[in-house]
């Protein structure tokens, strides 16, 4: 383990999402990447490893996210970076416009699907007050379930953005 020297922490800057139009490098890579996430997908779902599933729905939920405030934002000097879930939801629900009724019902479902997530990613082997009585099985059968549902999210999210990211 590193140790930390000193007591001024460096300044981390966050990676800028890269655009990627038609035909771009970009484009294609990202399109790579999907395919292999998906493919991953299927067959860790198969597999029943749930959580990595919740995983790859998380991430390209996220990218699709980043893509929408990348649009949103194509006028203004403010970058688009990469960041988590929670915020990009805040991010994006602060700037989209009032009249994008299925943008804005899919953030909030997207934004109730959360909860299913953290439940699954950080708190599987968790015992509280609250959840001390779920054993693995119940546990197992929530994750798939957030998978299941992750997986809607994403194609409906991924859907959405394609059809209302018109560059000119």
């Amino acid at each position: 383990m590193s140790k930390i020297v000193g007591s001024v922490k460096a300044k981390h800057t966050p990676p800028q999402r890269l655009e990627g139009g038609r035909g771009t490098t970009v484009a294609r890579q990202r399109y790579e990447l999907y395919r292999s996430a998906n493919e991953q997908f299927k067959a860790a779902f198969e597999a029943g490893f749930y959580i990595e599933c919740v995983s790859i729905c998380e991430s390209i939920i996220s990218d699709r996210i980043e893509a929408r405030l990348q649009f949103l934002r194509r006028n203004t000097d403010k970058p688009s970076h990469i960041d988590s879930l929670g915020r990009l939801l805040k991010q994006v629900t602060d700037i989209e416009p009032e009249d994008q009724i299925e943008l804005r019902a899919a953030y909030a479902l997207i934004r109730d699907w959360g909860s299913a997530r953290n439940e699954t990613i950080h708190q599987f082997v968790k015992v509280t007050d609250q959840n001390h009585r779920a054993n693995a099985k119940n546990r197992t059968r929530k994750a798939k379930t957030a998978a299941r549902d992750g997986k809607a999210l994403m194609k409906l999210i991924s859907k959405l953005v394609r059809k209302h990211n018109k560059w000119s």
